[in-house]
């Protein structure tokens, strides 16, 4: 996962998020972003809407409230359940 914060205030966000897919992604039907406490995801609050597979460098727009979050976390998604 990378990320870097093009927001310039402290307690906001902005910026393209990319990450490396499984080596198996052929049951992934999405991914979700989340802000969140912890890595395991504690208290973790999704970011925008679900982004599709073939989306490789979706963007989190100018002025997104950190708030308390420590974390920026990539599910990946199918028909079975989110991981």
């Amino acid at each position: 996962l990378a990320f870097a914060d093009m927001d310039l205030d402290a307690a906001e966000l902005a910026g393209n998020v990319t990450w490396t897919a499984p080596l198996d992604a052929s049951q992934v039907t999405h991914y979700r972003l989340y802000l969140a406490l912890s890595a395991a995801g504690a208290s973790r609050h999704q970011l925008g809407a679900d982004v599709p597979v073939a989306t490789s460098l979706p963007h989190i727009p100018f002025n997104t409230p950190k708030g308390s979050f420590s974390h920026l976390l990539v599910y990946t998604v199918s028909s079975l359940a989110e991981q």
